[in-house]
Formats: C-alpha cells, sequence, structure tokens
C-alpha cells in the first residue's frame, strides 16, 4: 500500500467521501471548504485573497464563493480599517451553529478511530505530500501561529505570556495561536 500511486488513490477517495456528503444545508462543497477555512483561520487570514492561496484557486473562484456566503448570511464582510480597499470576512452566528453539523465530521470520526501512533504518522505524511505540491505549484504554506518561526513569546511578570508575530510586527492572543495563518512560516531545521 506504501506505493505513491495506491497513496494518491486513498486520498482522492477519502476526498470523494467527503465531497459527496458536503451537498447539505443548502451549501456546495466549496461553500462548506470556505467556512471551515473561515472558523480556523486567524485575523490575517480572514481575506478573499487568503482563502485564495489557501486552496490554491483563482481569487474571482474565492470571490464567488465568498459572495454566495455573504448572500445567504453566513460570512459578513468588514472593512479594513488601514486598507481600506481589503475586507475582512467573519462566519455570522447562523454559520457558527452550521459548521456544528460539518459534513466533514464523519472524516474526523473515521480518523478518531486509528490510533494516535498511527495518526501522527498519516499527518505527517499528509503534511509532507501537501508541503511538496504546494511547492511545485507555487502555492503558500499555511500552518498554525504555535509551530511559526515567526512567533515570539515573552514572559511577563506574573506569569501570562505575551506574543507576537514576527512577519507581521502584530501582537497576538493566545487564542491565536491555534489557528491558520498566511504568515506562517515552516521551523527551520536544524542539521
Amino acid at each position: 500500500m506504501s506505493k505513491p500511486r495506491n497513496v494518491a488513490d486513498l486520498v482522492e477517495r477519502l476526498s470523494h467521501y467527503t465531497y459527496g456528503e458536503s451537498y447539505r444545508a443548502g451549501l456546495k462543497p466549496a461553500q462548506w471548504s470556505a467556512l471551515r477555512y473561515f472558523s480556523s483561520a486567524n485575523r490575517f487570514s480572514k481575506t478573499t485573497s487568503a482563502l485564495a492561496r489557501y486552496q490554491g484557486t483563482t481569487l474571482g473562484a474565492s470571490s464567488q464563493t465568498i459572495g454566495a456566503l455573504v448572500d445567504k448570511r453566513l460570512l459578513k464582510r468588514t472593512r479594513d480599517t488601514i486598507d481600506k480597499r481589503r475586507h475582512h470576512l467573519s462566519l455570522t452566528a447562523k454559520a457558527t451553529k452550521l459548521i456544528d453539523a460539518d459534513p466533514m465530521r464523519s472524516l474526523v470520526a473515521a480518523a478518531f478511530e486509528l490510533e494516535v501512533e498511527e495518526r501522527e504518522a498519516i499527518g505527517e505524511g499528509l503534511a509532507k505530500m501537501l508541503a511538496n505540491l504546494v511547492r511545485r505549484k507555487g502555492g503558500s504554506v499555511f500552518g498554525y501561529c504555535d509551530d511559526c518561526r515567526f512567533l515570539r513569546c515573552e514572559r511577563r511578570p506574573g506569569g501570562e505570556d505575551s506574543y507576537r508575530c514576527a512577519q507581521a510586527d502584530q501582537e497576538l492572543a493566545a487564542e491565536d495561536l491555534d489557528k491558520v495563518c498566511i504568515n506562517y512560516g515552516p521551523p527551520v531545521s536544524v542539521e
């Protein structure tokens, strides 16, 4: 089962199962995917262009998906206070409730049935596959702040830590650390 073609076939089949279940609640698979993205993205990454880069699609395709979600009152657009041409997107209360019924829950449940070691190995392998694909296509690597080389942490008196993104030169809240970020930089390996 370790032949590259077999691995790619398994990934495709898993995708099709999730895709097939993603015609729910009046949404299409691309719309579910966008809702998932915006529910897990940090404030730097809640834009149309970030969604396009994350999914490896065009800006036009992302704009169309977002427009449909705004029309359905599942996403809210807020104009950036500094750059008036840019909008930030956030889930509405209606979308937050809908995410609880995400069709991807069946895939999560299937992953939960694996042993921890199996999940870790599969997760690492899939992350490498995605990184290779993104590199070949010239896409953007996204990741989580808590694993990013740009994360700076300072101990404050009293024991509470302060976080900062060196890439964006912005303060981070503790809850930002487990969010997907467009400014992510993989840790530099020391060999």
